[in-house]
């Protein structure tokens, strides 16, 4: 997930207002590098301190938390109307909660993986909604921070309907 967030999703979030353009120095930043690293270590068996391994845990906990301040400062600064206005975030929302988990469902069916429990969590956490994240790296690489925060605030809204609904389906 970190590895793909931190290089095509950059990638894809830093287009900004121009539209898509891929610069690969946004490659080289320090959580995908971070990533890389943990990658490597998990694979040759290496094991850090605890403590260290803690202090980073709880690092990287407050992402979410703040992500989430930011994203409700930014709602509160837009009018209503705004909020509503934007078909982009309603097809979206349908992609992300309902096409998604649908298209995951078919293809792991078609698989016919043999353990119901496995196939039923994965098309769950397909149907779950924006990552809180977002708004921080359209903060950080210049993308669309109020598109973001909408496409968020109304996938975590319809979440609460669409997830049952695609548990019950699992």
């Amino acid at each position: 997930f970190n590895v793909l967030v931190y290089s095509l999703g950059i990638a894809l979030i830093g287009g900004g207002k121009g539209g898509f353009q891929f610069q690969p120095k946004r490659l080289l930043n320090i959580p995908f590098i971070a990533a890389i690293i943990s990658v490597l270590l998990f694979f040759a068996g290496v094991s850090l301190p605890r403590v260290l391994v803690t202090s980073l845990n709880y690092l990287g906990n407050l992402t979410t938390p703040v992500a989430m301040l930011i994203l409700g400062a930014t709602i509160a600064s837009m009018p209503i109307r705004e909020l509503f206005d934007d078909w982009r975030v309603y097809l979206f929302t349908l992609f992300r909660l309902g096409v998604i988990p649908l298209a995951v469902m078919v293809l792991l069916r078609a698989l016919n993986i043999s353990t119901p429990e496995i196939t039923g969590i994965m098309i769950v956490l397909a149907a779950m909604p924006v990552a809180t994240n977002t708004t921080m790296l359209a903060i950080e690489y210049g993308g669309n921070l109020r598109l973001a925060s909408k496409g968020i605030f109304f996938s975590t809204i319809l979440s609460v309907i669409t997830i049952p609904v695609v548990a019950m389906l699992c």
